[in-house]
Formats: C-alpha cells, structure tokens, sequence
C-alpha cells in the first residue's frame, strides 16, 4: 500500500490540478540578510535584479535595496555591453524598479524631506512641478518590514508602492533620469551601494 503520508506531502507540494512550481530564486543583500526574488514580473514584463544594496543614516540601517530593469529592453540595450554601469542603468531606455525594504520606522515627513534635498536639481528647473508631485507620493508613514517600490517605464512614466498601495505618478523622462541618479549619480546618497546595485548587471548577456 502507498505511504499515506508521503501521498499528502506530494498533494501539497503539487495539488489536484499539477500547479506546483519550484522555489523562485532569491538574492541576499548582505549587510541587512535581506532577501530579493531575482525576477518580479510586473504588468506581464519580466524584470531582472541587477544589484542590491543597504541605505544608512550614520550607523542606523534604514532599508535594503534591490534595483531592477525590465529584462527584454535591457538585454537588447546590453547585447554591446556598458562601459560605465550606473549610466546605462540611468539613461536606459527600459522599464526600472527600486524595491526598498525598510528596516526601521520612518514617517512621510522624514521620506519626503529625504526626496526633497536629493532632488534639489530637479525641484529648482523645469521639472519642478512633476518632481513636487512625485514626492507627494509618499504620503505614508513606513513601517519596519513595509516595501516601497519606485517603478518607471520606459517612457518616464513614475509609479510609487507603500506597502502594496500604488500611486500614478508623473510622466517625465527627465525627472526619472533624477530619480535614478539618488543611488546611482555622482553624489548617491548610499556611496557604497552605488557599485553594488550593479554588480550583477553582467547576467543580461
């Protein structure tokens, strides 16, 4: 007689209709041990993680991060490779995700500070009025173990997540090439991340 109880663990691992699928794989940010699916599939595109990293005030650990690029656009924009990494990503002309992963509290009036002195540039040209806007997305305070995810496509168009709740933001090529350079510009808010959220950009070949 078969082993009942290795036909219900079967059961569960499979189901009556066959839908088990194995484990995604994930990549650990190695300063917070927290963990990112390498792939998220987002409005039927697949995206890829390219890098993770962590983001400190001082000492205090303040959320994890992993960057990802929309996989399709970005291998066909890879195929001759980059010679300056944080570039391509920031210039690319395909769809991005930052998945933050916080590690503390932190109230909207904090985020939206934070937003407002590293878009500087942005809020004082002629991108002022869509950069105001955007930071008025995040008008939530955050709690420890809440995602937020900051998401543009490849036209601009600017999304922000808190804890699963999505707001639309402004469409705006320029001000989305800004948003991109708070990590990965020349004055990134989190210098040791810039490299590492990166570092797996060789695996679009």
């Amino acid at each position: 007689f078969p082993d009942l109880r290795f036909l219900a663990l079967l059961g569960c691992r499979v189901g009556i209709a066959g839908s088990w699928r194995p484990a995604a794989a994930q990549v650990v940010e190695a300063l917070s041990g927290r963990a990112f699916l390498e792939t998220r599939f987002v409005g039927g595109k697949t995206y890829q993680l390219v890098g993770t990293g962590l983001r400190k005030k001082f000492v205090i650990k303040v959320y994890a991060m992993g960057l990802y690029v929309e996989q399709a656009g970005a291998k066909a924009a890879y195929a001759g490779g980059a010679s300056n990494p944080q570039s391509f990503v920031i210039g690319g002309g395909f769809g991005k995700q930052m998945v933050l992963r916080f590690l503390r509290d932190v109230d909207k009036g904090k985020i939206q500070d934070a937003y407002k002195e590293s878009l500087q540039g942005a809020l004082a040209g002629a991108t002022a009025s869509d950069a105001q806007a955007f930071i008025q997305l995040f008008d939530r305070d955050v709690k420890q173990g809440n995602e937020v995810v900051i998401q543009a496509d490849e036209g601009g168009k600017l999304s922000v997540s808190i804890a699963g709740q999505r707001k639309e933001g402004p469409t705006n090529p320029a001000l989305a090439k800004a948003v991109w350079e708070i990590w990965l510009g020349a004055k990134p808010i989190a210098p040791d991340a810039r490299k590492t959220l990166v570092d797996r950009l060789s695996s679009l070949k």
